[in-house]
């Protein structure tokens, strides 16, 4: 490596290639393939480690341990990765040849059990609402609004029928839901909306 050259390093392989691995900024380096080296783009990419790779890091004997390790876990119902290692820890499973390390191994070569991650998070139960108490309407507005304007509009929402009324001055909404658009259904469900101005 040159620096003065180029602020670069060379990895040449023993198929012939050159790998080249140039600088992003805060001394870090990273190769860019050919496509990218063309459009000379500045953005670098991150190699993804598959289980695979990870299991080579490890002797066989390790890596059947922690296959082993995943098949207690699932046995005991998948306890959390802490719950497991205290168990082991503590020894309440008689005649155990696994240690927290195993745990710990199981847990860098395979990542967190998706059956742990899905069957823990449960529904929060929603916050009791206080009873609604009606409330006496004012006299300056039962005074200033003895006339009522009411406004009706029919809705349809993929095939069913809405009443909605709207009051002028006040702006205050209703909808109701209405089986078809009859004279006979319209009259029924205004007459509550009528005795709410009265």
């Amino acid at each position: 490596m040159d620096s003065a050259v180029e602020k670069c390093f060379n990895v040449h392989r023993k198929d012939g290639t050159i790998l080249k691995f140039v600088e992003c900024g805060d001394g870090l380096y990273v190769w860019l393939d050919k496509i990218n080296q063309r459009q000379q783009q500045q953005c670098p990419f991150t190699l993804a480690q598959t289980t695979s790779d990870i299991e080579k890091m490890y002797t066989p004997r390790q890596v059947q341990q922690a296959k082993d390790v995943r098949e207690l876990q699932r046995r005991l119902a998948y306890p959390p990765q802490q719950k497991f290692e205290q168990i082991i820890k503590s020894g309440s499973l008689l005649n155990c040849p696994y240690t927290v390390d195993d745990v710990r191994q199981s847990y860098h070569i395979y990542g967190p059990i998706v059956e742990v991650l899905k069957g823990k998070t449960t529904r929060a139960r929603p916050e009791i609402l206080p009873s609604q108490s009606l409330v006496k309407l004012p006299s300056y507005i039962h005074d200033k609004h003895q006339q009522v304007t009411l406004c009706i509009d029919l809705l349809s929402v993929n095939g069913n029928y809405f009443l909605h009324t709207i009051s002028r001055n006040i702006q205050f909404h209703t909808t109701s839901p209405i089986p078809n658009c009859t004279k006979k259904q319209l009259v029924r469900r205004l007459e509550p909306v009528f005795q709410q101005y009265h």
